[in-house]
């Protein structure tokens, strides 16, 4: 009679979900949520159109890639390997609970906003997501001391939201945002930064008032109390021994028998003795040695969400991106090269009457960009483009599109410094916004200023 043999063992159920053909990231359900576990850069992209709750990265060098993906940016990380960079926290597959209640946490916190789109241009896309983002975590924006930081102080999150890397051009951003009362302030510290290259690594050093050495000491002075001489110490040097170089009396007891009142700095170059010196500070990076009255100092804040910038964070944008349907139409907002050249030389007769100032301004597309677009995508990318623009200039300003590749536009009674501010703004917003949204990957965009008169 044959005996069967039947094991005891359970079988194991897996919780990790197969991988899908079009998916090449791995998923983990937990107690009803869902992660994805990225390893590379790569994968990212694919995640845009996939459902899961949190993700899960071996590389805290991958926080600012999924930051700066506005489908993403929102959602929980959490590190498989305790780093400085904390994320949302450490993942522990075998007592999640941690996680999820920081995912339901933040799913909460996110209500009022996860849903609304963004804002189009660049500069209030970067103010609502860093709005959005700390008030998903109900934290604020703090500096972290940094020695690879030109500031000395990094924001890190800020600049995982932006593709800007200049410390201080991000300064110059938090202050705007302050300026508007979308965020708040509490000084943490204030850095000197060079007058020629805004460094902030400096060297200072004493220097001789006459001949500007380095190479200078300083001594304490010596008054002895019985003859009154005032002089260097080493005036009182005598075989290991003080001695008066005016009564040769000996000195023993500082208090009773001398004090020293000051001290003196005597050159070694040029043996000029003064108590004074001057104080330079030379820049590490372009070596400029900067007067500290050159100095210049940049405060740096923490910063807390406003209640107008709680109110700016769930806001559904004006400006909401066209959809393609639209983009595809013929542009309602620019007027045809000869009409604007009709407009230009009625603007010049009324310049001879008004004196007022006018300028022509080209806005450039690299042709690196337009080479890989077909004439549709050509054309939605300068309506796009034109669209940011019209929020910048006034609304008596001109728009042409004088080719696949060039904006023009005709600025009206600008003061020649608000027209110089006026080009740069529009070349950095327009340059940042192509890529930010993946039509570059380097700078695109250039402009030329020129003042027209007859």
């Amino acid at each position: 009679m044959q005996v069967l043999k039947i094991s005891n063992r359970v079988p194991q159920i897996s919780n990790r979900v197969p991988r899908s053909k079009k998916q090449n990231f791995s998923l983990k359900v937990l107690r009803e949520k869902t992660f994805v576990f990225i390893q590379k850069v790569q994968q990212i992209p694919t995640l845009r159109q996939s459902n899961f709750d949190a993700i899960v990265l071996n590389d805290a060098k991958l926080i600012s890639k999924i930051r700066q993906d506005d489908q993403l940016y929102l959602k929980p990380l959490f590190l498989l390997n305790m780093e400085k960079v904390k994320a949302d926290g450490l993942f522990n597959e075998y007592d999640p609970s941690k996680n999820i209640r920081e995912i339901e946490r933040i799913k909460y916190n996110s209500n009022s906003f996860l849903n609304t789109p963004l804002p189009k241009t660049p500069e209030q896309k970067l103010l609502t997501k860093l709005l959005r983002f700390l008030l998903s975590r109900n934290i604020g924006l703090n500096p972290t001391p940094s020695r690879f930081s030109n500031i000395g102080y990094s924001y890190k999150l800020l600049e995982d939201l932006s593709i800007e890397k200049n410390k201080l051009r991000l300064l110059e951003i938090l202050k705007k945002f302050t300026t508007e009362n979308y965020l708040k302030t509490s000084l943490v510290d204030k850095v000197n930064a060079c007058y020629q290259c805004e460094g902030t690594y400096l060297n200072f050093s004493e220097r001789c008032t006459k001949c500007h050495s380095m190479d200078i000491k300083s001594e304490s002075l010596i008054h002895h109390f019985r003859c009154a001489y005032v002089g260097p110490e080493g005036d009182f040097k005598k075989d290991n021994n003080l001695c008066c170089p005016k009564c040769d009396k000996k000195l023993r007891h500082i208090g009773i028998d001398y004090d020293k009142p000051a001290e003196i700095n005597i050159c070694n170059n040029c043996t000029h003795t003064t108590q004074e010196t001057n104080m330079l500070a030379k820049c590490v990076d372009c070596e400029k040695e900067n007067e500290l009255s050159q100095l210049t100092t940049h405060s740096i804040y923490s910063f807390q969400v406003t209640e107008k910038g709680r109110e700016k964070a769930g806001e559904i944008p004006s400006n909401e991106v066209e959809s393609r349907s639209e983009l595809e139409k013929p542009n309602q907002k620019t007027i045809p090269p000869s009409l604007f050249k009709l407009f230009v030389k009625h603007e010049l007769q009324k310049k001879d009457i008004y004196q007022n100032n006018l300028y022509l301004l080209d806005l450039n597309i690299s042709n690196k960009v337009l080479d890989k677009l077909n004439q549709k995508l050509r054309s939605g990318l300068l309506n796009e483009l034109v669209s940011i623009t019209k929020h910048y200039i006034k609304t008596i300003d001109l728009i042409s599109i004088q080719s696949n590749s060039t904006m023009q536009l005709l600025l009206l009674d600008y003061k020649p410094e608000l027209a110089s501010t006026m080009a740069k703004t529009l070349e950095y917003n327009l340059d940042k916004m192509l890529r930010d949204n993946n039509w570059a990957s380097e700078k695109s965009m250039s402009v030329n200023l020129r003042e027209i008169s007859k």
